[in-house]
């Protein structure tokens, strides 16, 4: 299993898996920020979330 819920030393119990790595799904901005540079000018699509359209505004006036 990976999650950020695997961090509860309890999840292979809980979730009846072998093995849990605690990997999130969730990135804040300065993730965001460097996985769009390391695109390298390919597009990025940005989903519907509250910060997606100043996000992308970071993002325009930043050159990406």
């Amino acid at each position: 299993m990976i999650s950020g819920w695997a961090d509860d030393p309890n999840a292979i119990y809980r979730y009846q898996v072998d093995a849990a790595f605690a990997l999130s799904d969730h990135a804040d901005y300065n993730d965001l920020l460097r996985y769009v540079e390391t695109r390298r000018g390919r597009d990025a699509c940005l989903r519907s979330t509250v910060f997606a359209a100043s996000f992308a505004r970071d993002l325009r006036e930043t050159g990406h």
